[in-house]
């Protein structure tokens, strides 16, 4: 009888060696073969690398810059921000002040005025009102404002443009007057926030003074102040609420005491050859 060698079981002797560890496992391909081995992920790696590894994780070049790690798909871009999570740059147009006849800031920031032709009507210059109204920033908001030889309005309008509360301009030319009234209109202001009133600065303030009607801000212009009647009247102080503060614009030729009636000068500013004097009332 012939002597057979039994054939030989590759399956049992796979799993044996499988069972020493001889073999590692690995993944089914199609064909029902051995795939490649797969990493095992390292202890010493973070969740964002094992995630990739292993496929959980989006893609890491997303517009933002950052994968979605736990839901595998781009991260879309915020609308206020970049594609590096910059903020977009403010779109609003920037207002550029080119003419002395523009208010130089607050709500009608830019707003031309009109005025009248003649060279006595010159507006008081953006560059001292800026810097008048820098300096009495917090006493022109919610605050009453009187504008005496308020011309074409541009100081006053300037006060309600910054958050004044009311106005009042005087101004004895009927010409200069309907240019302030314009302006008034052009820009949208309501006659009870902006009080015209056609007469001169004397009988003005007289009548004011029976009617014990006052202001925390006095601006008196170039024009009035080279009167010494009004600077007298001025200097009495009973126009004026208590802190409030007297401006008067004046040459820098001629310069204004510090102690003037009963009131006392605190601040001087000088530029172009104008000069603003800033008073207070004597305690």
């Amino acid at each position: 009888m012939e002597n057979r060698r039994p054939p030989r079981n590759r399956s049992s002797s796979t799993d044996a060696n499988r069972s020493r560890g001889l073999v590692q496992p690995g993944p089914r391909t199609f064909d029902g073969g051995q795939g490649p081995r797969r990493k095992s992920p390292d202890p010493s790696t973070g969740p964002r690398e094992r995630g990739q590894a292993g496929g959980r994780a989006g893609n890491r070049d997303t517009p933002g810059g950052k994968s979605n790690f736990f839901r595998g798909r781009p991260a879309q871009p915020s609308s206020l921000t970049g594609e590096r999570g910059r903020k977009l740059p403010d779109s609003t147009p920037v207002i550029r002040i080119t003419s002395e006849l523009q208010l130089t800031d607050g709500k009608f920031r830019g707003r031309l005025l009109g005025n009248s032709p003649r060279p006595k009507a010159s507006p008081t210059p953006r560059m001292v009102r800026e810097m008048m109204f820098r300096l009495i920033s917090r006493r022109v908001r919610a605050g009453r404002f009187l504008d005496l030889c308020a011309g074409c309005g541009v100081v006053g309008l300037e006060a309600i443009s910054r958050g004044a509360m009311l106005v009042t301009f005087v101004e004895r030319s009927a010409r200069l007057a309907s240019h302030l009234r314009a302006n008034l209109k052009k820009i949208g202001v309501h006659e009870n926030r902006g009080q015209v009133q056609e007469i001169e600065a004397l009988p003005f303030l007289a009548r004011c003074a029976k009617r014990k009607r006052v202001w925390d801000i006095v601006f008196v212009g170039h024009a009035e102040a080279s009167s010494p009647e009004i600077i007298e009247t001025v200097a009495r102080g009973k126009m004026l609420a208590p802190n409030g503060v007297i401006v008067i614009e004046h040459p820098s030729t001629s310069p204004l005491p510090d102690d003037l009636g009963n009131l006392r000068r605190w601040r001087n500013l000088e530029r172009d050859g104008y000069a603003l004097s800033f008073y207070n009332r004597k305690s």
